[in-house]
């Protein structure tokens, strides 16, 4: 994934989770923010992995602590969301076993 590609997701992401946001280029990685509360998105370097992005919130900053390295876009995205402040997103699903399918 480009960064360009990286930024275009994180403005989509935007979008969905009802923020008004944007998302910038910056020195160490893309800034992203909304409502007066931000956080960055950089590459991990290869001797991270398995992680592949850090994502540095202000409270963090604050703290003194390193960027949270994160292994997947499904954390990272989590991340961003929880960063930015947005709500958790409707009802979660709940998998049910059919009566067929259980043993007797």
């Amino acid at each position: 994934m480009t960064d360009a590609e990286l930024a275009n997701l994180l403005t989509d992401c935007l979008a969905v989770w009802g923020i008004p946001g944007r998302v910038v280029p910056g020195e160490s990685g893309l800034c992203v923010s909304a409502g007066g509360l931000s956080c960055t998105v950089g590459r991990a370097a290869p001797e991270q992995r398995p992680a592949r992005w850090l994502l540095q919130t202000a409270e963090r900053a604050a703290a003194g602590r390193p960027p949270a390295a994160c292994t997947s876009i499904t954390g990272l995205l989590g991340g961003v969301r929880d960063a930015l402040g947005a709500d958790t997103p409707g009802p979660g699903l709940d998998v049910v076993e059919p009566e067929w399918s259980r043993s007797p």
